[in-house]
């Protein structure tokens, strides 16, 4: 056969295989938006979110569902990996929050995971960035202004993207609902923000003084990448913007304390990059009281290597009832009943949930980054696994059966890392 002609139907071939392939990906791409959990109520049917082969996500206005398909993913779907439509997050169920701003000195959870054992080593997370994707965190607040990783190449607050990375203004972070406090016309504060994020961060990385909490690890640095408004509301697309925002920024550990309906696919993908990339991402496991084995929560249920998914329990250390739990997906549980940190105003209060046993983790996963700068994610994780305390009679239904225990984790690695 002539060369030229063995090229042309070679040519031929791999249209017509490309061709071929195309409806399977089609299909692939778009399966979610048939999904009865993507079009639950919680679904947001007027906004897909597009997840493009380069990594970018970008979020589509759709009035019909099936024309877009055809002319907008069809189209281009070999550009597109996958779609889906947006959802509603929120923080998790059964958060304590009335009791947000009273509150007393009761560093009870700090006691639980002996991590007075790493202050008196003076290991205290130097530096060490932490992406908080939350809720509003107070910058102002005396135990955290001096903990925020403030973005300087973007400090001008001129109204542009000086440093080219996507957001406008992002000096302290990024804050996507704007959510901060309410002050009148004579500039009196008549609403303060959202507590959540500010609570979350104090337990992470709360400065210590003769006052208020004492962070897990007090000298780490904290991006913010705050997507929930006042009511600790937001959406998927706010949430994937957030994640990635403080990826970028440089965090080393992702703390989420939220949770969005059974249809995440996107983010599980973003999560997973993430994950291959070193980063660890700490998930409150939920305040349903629920089996994760047969009830799907995002982004707790994933199962990604360098995830830890995080149940709660109580001073007694027996895992709270509102917890959920198991035996197959959350790993180990950490304190989350009348948790004491900051909140906006200055101020000090008590929170209860899973919301607030993710951040100890975070915060003890920092400590152990920061002691041991040549030991990878999975060196972390695997030591904090294989040291909880497992208590007799107390035993909690997750995969270690146990609560986190900081001094003995950072035992175990130091041996991990010296084999």
């Amino acid at each position: 056969m002539d060369v030229r002609i063995l090229k042309v139907s070679l040519v031929l071939m791999g249209l017509a295989l490309s061709s071929c392939g195309q409806p399977a990906k089609f299909a692939n791409a778009t399966e979610s938006l048939k999904s009865a959990s993507c079009v639950s109520a919680t679904a947001i049917t007027s906004e897909v979110i597009v997840e493009w082969e380069s990594g970018e996500i970008t979020l589509e206005k759709v009035n019909d569902i099936e024309k877009f398909k055809e002319e907008f993913v069809r189209p281009q779907i070999q550009y597109i990996k996958q779609v889906q439509y947006n959802q509603m997050v929120k923080t998790h169920d059964s958060e304590v929050s009335e009791n947000a701003f009273f509150g007393n000195d009761n560093n009870w959870g700090q006691g639980s995971t002996q991590v007075q054992q790493l202050w008196d080593k003076g290991i205290y997370g130097k530096d060490v960035l932490i992406g908080v994707v939350d809720a509003f965190v107070d910058d102002t607040h005396p135990q955290l202004s001096k903990r925020i990783a403030y973005n300087f190449s973007d400090s001008t607050m001129d109204g542009k993207d000086n440093d080219n990375n996507g957001e406008v203004d992002d000096f302290r972070g990024l804050d996507i609902t704007n959510d901060g406090y309410v002050k009148d016309t004579q500039g009196n504060v008549v609403q303060l923000p959202n507590a959540h994020g500010t609570h979350v961060s104090g337990v992470i990385a709360g400065e210590h003084g003769t006052n208020g909490v004492k962070g897990i690890a007090p000298q780490a640095k904290i991006i913010i990448g705050s997507f929930l408004d006042h009511k600790g509301s937001g959406n998927l697309e706010g949430a994937l913007r957030a994640v990635q925002y403080v990826a970028g920024r440089g965090a080393k550990v992702i703390n989420a304390s939220w949770g969005v309906a059974d249809c995440a696919p996107i983010l599980a993908s973003v999560v997973a990059k993430l994950d291959q990339k070193g980063i660890m991402f700490i998930a409150a496991s939920g305040n349903n009281g629920q089996n994760l084995d047969y009830n799907y929560n995002v982004p707790s249920s994933f199962r990604l290597p360098r995830q830890i998914n995080v149940g709660a329990h109580s001073i007694d250390n027996f895992m709270t009832g509102f917890s959920n739990f198991s035996e197959t997906i959350v790993h180990l549980t950490a304190p989350g009943e009348m948790i004491y940190s900051t909140v906006p105003g200055n101020s000090w209060g008590n929170m209860t949930g899973t919301s607030m046993a993710a951040p100890f983790v975070t915060g003890i996963t920092a400590l152990l980054r920061g002691a041991f700068p040549s030991a990878d994610s999975l060196q972390i994780k695997k030591a904090i696994l294989e040291s909880v305390d497992v208590i007799p009679n107390k035993e909690s239904r997750t995969i270690t059966r146990g609560q986190i225990n900081a001094a003995k984790a950072y035992d175990r690695l130091k041996l991990i890392v010296n084999q």
